[in-house]
C-alpha cells in the first residue's frame, strides 16, 4: 500500500504505507543508479493507499490517502 513516483533524477520516491511496524509515515528514496535507499523527510501523518505524482516543475505530491481508517485531503511535497 505504499506510493511511488518516479523523479525527475531518475530516482523513485517511496511513500506511506504498510509495513512490519504498522502504517508508516516514512519516505524513502530508492537510487536505481546505485540499487540503494536513503531516507527523505518523513510525511507528516501515516498514510496508506495515497496517491504520488510529479509536478511540472519537478516537485513530488504525495496526496490523499488513510490515515487511521480516515480519508485525508493534506498533501506533501518533495522537492
Amino acid at each position: 500500500t505504499h506510493t511511488a513516483v518516479l523523479l525527475p533524477s531518475g530516482d523513485v520516491l517511496v511513500a506511506g504505507g504498510f509495513c512490519a511496524s504498522g502504517f508508516t509515515s516514512s519516505a524513502l528514496i530508492y537510487s536505481v543508479a546505485s540499487n540503494s535507499w536513503r531516507r527523505a523527510a518523513s510525511m507528516s501523518m501515516v498514510r496508506e493507499v495515497a496517491a504520488a505524482c510529479l509536478l511540472p516543475d519537478g516537485t513530488a505530491l504525495v496526496s490523499g490517502g488513510l490515515c487511521d481508517d480516515r480519508e485525508q485531503s493534506a498533501c506533501e511535497a518533495y522537492d
